[in-house]
């Protein structure tokens, strides 16, 4: 089986977090899984989005979660994507930055662990909130097809 990571990558308020909350809420909604781990904070409620770190298991397939991707973070995905690794996991969700320490972060792992596929995927910053919930939207079902079609997800 293939490994994969997805990375959101955008700017400041593009929505990273959303989607990969929106993801999260529709994969844990619909397919029996296992938390494998959670990190310092609290898993997201549905609705209610914040940055998490959690590691599920679906009909044996792991599946790591970072949804942080902001300056000054650098250090906590560094974290995750060694937790990740530690765990063995078969999908890596992920967001950063367009450039800087996120960016290089992701970076660096794709290039040490090229046993991993990656997928990118760059939301589109709008400032009218029916869009960007539209965009959120977009990318949450892009990562659902994907990991459907790799994984057999619901």
């Amino acid at each position: 089986m293939n490994k994969h990571i997805v990375i959101i990558t955008g700017r400041g308020n593009s929505g990273k977090t959303m989607s990969i909350c929106l993801y999260f809420w529709h994969l844990t909604g619909n397919n029996a899984y296992k938390v494998l781990h959670v990190g310092k904070k609290p898993l997201p409620v549905n609705g209610n989005k914040s940055d998490f770190i959690c590691i599920l298991q679906i009909n044996g397939i792991k599946v790591g979660f970072c949804s942080y991707g902001d300056p000054g973070e650098e250090q906590t995905i560094d974290n995750s994507l060694k937790l990740f690794i530690s765990y063995n996991c078969d999908l890596i969700i992920g967001a950063r930055r367009t450039s800087g320490g996120t960016f290089n972060v992701y970076r660096n792992f794709c290039a040490n662990n090229p046993q991993y596929i990656q997928s990118h995927i760059n939301p589109v910053y709008h400032t009218v909130p029916a869009m960007q919930q539209a965009n959120n939207n977009r990318i949450a079902t892009a990562i659902q097809t994907s990991t459907k079609t790799w994984y057999g997800f619901k």
